[in-house]
């Protein structure tokens, strides 16, 4: 207790939980805004899960080799395609957003091996994904997050994402 006899204890109190409830209050905006910049803002990251599937279209030169029937592996004009292939993803400036390299090939049909991939990757409106200079397939950020995050790249097939 004080001995000022012009301090009034109750209005002491209720300026302390006043103060308590606003800085409290600071506190939950500041965890909500660092969770939106890494979440939804500009520093947010989505995981893009896809696959390069490589079609064999010249049966009197195949271009797929099956190997078992958990592995195959591309050759002849693509056997530059396989698992430690680099992927690079840019963006509508053609900035670099990210790179990751293709798994290994697992055989979907007698002519057809898919090689996954998985790339985090910063927001952007335009994700551009190329493989080994044969050209690039774009996907908008609508595209990608309407097709759940992922992404197909097809060699030997005409493609539209």
């Amino acid at each position: 207790m004080s001995n000022d006899p012009y301090s009034n204890p109750s209005i002491e109190k209720r300026s302390n939980g006043l103060k308590s409830f606003a800085l409290q209050g600071l506190a939950v905006l500041l965890i909500v805004g660092v969770a939106w910049i890494f979440m939804e803002g500009p520093l947010a990251r989505r995981k893009v899960l896809g696959n390069l599937r490589v079609t064999d279209t010249n049966p009197g030169h195949p271009s797929l080799m099956m190997l078992s029937s958990d592995f195959c592996r591309a050759r002849g004009e693509n056997d530059d395609i396989n698992e430690s292939t680099v992927i690079v993803v840019r963006d509508e400036n053609a900035t670099e957003l990210a790179t990751g390299k293709l798994g290994p090939g697992v055989p979907i049909d007698a002519d057809s091996c898919d090689f996954g991939f998985v790339i985090e990757v910063p927001k952007a409106e335009i994700y551009r994904f190329s493989i080994t200079g044969r050209g690039t397939v774009t996907y908008s950020y609508e595209q990608l997050s309407k097709n759940g995050w992922n992404a197909g790249l097809v060699i030997g097939e005409e493609q539209t994402p």
